[in-house]
């Protein structure tokens, strides 16, 4: 898998905007854990149907999975990846495969990094 320049690597520290995140959730702590949790289940399961979308040669598919990354990201506050599967769904909407092939593995590197950091918010509740 293609890794990031480190000049554009974001840093764990720096993946998830908590302020943006607890704001969706009215500082609701308890309702911000439901909704990483959420997102921590339902990422995988958005990324396996983005990559068989890319191999079925399904580009509305692959557009609705980057569309729900997306949305998803924003309500976290995780604006790499928000940013990426806009990228992604433009790239999906023009049926633009080798491009959107090219992109998924950012994709995946960054979604690592806000899982990464994610869980290590939910273990030190």
């Amino acid at each position: 898998m293609d890794q990031l320049p480190e000049s554009n690597r974001p840093s764990d520290q720096n993946v998830v905007n908590w302020e943006c995140a607890l704001e969706a959730v009215e500082h609701d702590h308890d309702l911000l854990e439901a909704v990483i949790e959420g997102a921590l289940e339902e990422t995988p399961e958005l990324l396996q149907q983005l990559e068989s979308a890319l191999q079925n040669g399904q580009p509305v598919e692959a557009q609705r999975a980057c569309h729900t990354l997306k949305g998803n990201a924003q309500s976290l506050g995780v604006e790499l990846v928000a940013a990426q599967s806009a990228i992604m769904e433009e790239l999906a909407a023009s049926e633009q495969f080798s491009s959107l092939r090219k992109e998924l593995p950012r994709l995946h590197e960054i979604i690592n990094l806000m899982t990464r950091e994610l869980n290590n918010w939910l273990n030190e509740r």
